[in-house]
């Protein structure tokens, strides 16, 4: 979604969006799922992201769930 549309709440309502939706970039949409699968204790044993993913915000994300993870950055 566009974030001006987030900010018309007669746009949202048209597109039935639920009450409450707001705009959040993809890296903040990731790093949201990762939290809600960790929350969930759903197991994985890797995440994969892309410069339009914001790959530092994910890998923050990851390094906050206490799990060892792989970095292509890492030496």
């Amino acid at each position: 979604m566009q974030k001006a549309w987030a900010e018309q709440p007669d746009r949202l309502a048209a597109a039935r969006m639920p009450q409450g939706t707001a705009f959040a970039t993809p890296p903040a949409i990731a790093a949201g799922m990762l939290r809600r699968a960790v929350t969930a204790g759903e197991p994985f044993a890797w995440a994969e992201a892309d410069s339009i993913c914001g790959t530092w915000e994910l890998e923050d994300a990851l390094r906050r769930t206490s799990r060892p993870w792989p970095s292509p950055w890492s030496t």
